[in-house]
């Protein structure tokens, strides 16, 4: 974080069959949160963060990735996503 105080890891499923994933530290890495899915509206890839100089926030722009194109409510992989 801009701050220094958490370390936040993003992760995405490599199948494609599962949404993002986060978890964060608050003690330098000797515990972790519990891992976190996160909603279809955040899912991508490469990921890239930034502290912005001027408001010191922090911001992290992807390459999204859209899941479940056969409306099913499911990650069912395959042809049931598309990086835009």
């Amino acid at each position: 974080s801009p701050d220094g105080k958490r370390i936040v890891g993003l992760a995405r499923s490599q199948s494609h069959n599962n949404p993002s994933t986060l978890i964060y530290s608050d003690d330098e890495g000797e515990t972790w949160s519990e891992p976190m899915d996160l909603p279809g509206s955040l899912a991508g890839e490469r990921h890239k963060a930034l502290c912005d100089p001027i408001s010191g926030k922090l911001v992290i722009t992807f390459r999204e990735i859209q899941y479940d194109l056969n409306k099913n409510n499911q990650f069912d992989g395959g042809n049931d996503w598309m990086a835009g």
